[in-house]
């Protein structure tokens, strides 16, 4: 009974814990648009929130980090999706289901991608924080490809070179999308028709493992 009890409450606590980050979310995107992004501080996203600056803090290090939460939940399902059927499977095959679904994840929430993404572009300080968190997502692409290869110097040097390409391009196909197209554009298309010139690419990493 007392395990049920305190699954009960440990459910309760998170959920509580759900609606106070959701509630901050949601201010902080109010805010932004109504004063801007520079003239929104923690203090005013608190208070929209109706909580302590302090609570704030137990969530996100700073409100540049309010942009970049759903990228820090969208790299942990990539991880997640890069994690192949079994050693049979084609090289290739887990970067191109990871990608496609993030492509798919970014199309249906858009409005929210593209207003996130017209911040970012407008201030040159976050442009450094989204380099940043590319870069996480070319380690994941990066680790992958050793662990299925092998960890060798020669080995880590190639992916990291065909990880960072490909990431290089989802970002570029990001920002067409986003950026000159606002959204008006299929952006699973577009990452399909991309992955197709990595295809050849990854799966000749194998070939050069085993030379």
């Amino acid at each position: 009974m007392d395990s049920l009890v305190e699954s009960a409450e440990g459910g309760l606590r998170e959920r509580k814990k759900a609606i106070v980050k959701n509630a901050l979310v949601e201010s902080a995107y109010t805010l932004f648009r109504k004063r801007g992004f520079i003239d929104t501080s923690v203090d005013d996203i608190a208070e929209h929130a109706r909580v302590s600056r302090r609570t704030f803090f137990r969530y996100f290090p700073s409100k540049d980090d309010v942009l970049f939460l759903d990228r820090r939940a969208s790299l942990e399902t990539f991880k997640m999706l890069l994690e192949p059927g079994d050693d049979n499977e084609p090289l290739f095959l887990p970067l191109k289901r990871a990608w496609q679904a993030m492509a798919k994840l970014y199309v249906s929430q858009s409005a929210h991608v593209l207003e996130t993404q017209a911040i970012i572009d407008a201030h040159p300080q976050l442009r450094g924080r989204e380099l940043d968190a590319d870069r996480l997502w070319t380690t994941a692409m990066t680790k992958y490809l050793i662990d299925r290869l092998g960890d060798t110097a020669s080995m880590r040097l190639r992916a990291r070179i065909v990880a960072s390409a490909i990431m290089g391009a989802a970002r570029t196909i990001v920002r067409q999308w986003s950026t000159e197209r606002k959204g008006n554009a299929d952006l699973v298309n577009m990452t399909n028709e991309a992955l197709a010139l990595f295809e050849p690419l990854v799966e000749g990493l194998r070939s050069s493992a085993r030379a």
